[in-house]
């Protein structure tokens, strides 16, 4: 795996491949919550950040995920881990299934 740089602050950063295993792998792992949500085209997922990383399987469902100005496609399959304090959002454009 190739030396990768970082900052401290990861709230608009995207990672990908190497850079995105050598940030999960210098985490720290701790269960804090686990649920199933059924999100609804009149439910909205307005911009928010938690304080703990966050990893979303898409189960169901399409639309997209707004990170700093990056826009990604949701995805049946769909895997996303937000870093701690990264502001996010998602737009839904058909009903998912999402397994926090």
């Amino acid at each position: 795996m190739k030396s990768e740089r970082y900052t401290t602050d990861l709230s608009d950063t995207i990672m990908a491949g190497d850079e995105l295993l050598a940030y999960i792998t210098r985490c720290r792992y701790r269960f804090i919550n686990g649920s199933r949500m059924l999100r609804s085209l009149d439910v909205p997922c307005y911009t928010h950040e938690h304080e703990f990383m966050q990893i979303i399987y898409h189960a169901t469902g399409w639309g997209a995920s707004r990170i700093g100005d990056a826009v990604i496609p949701i995805q049946p399959g769909s895997v996303f881990i937000y870093p701690a304090g990264s502001k996010h959002d998602q737009t839904i454009g058909a009903p998912m299934e999402d397994w926090c």
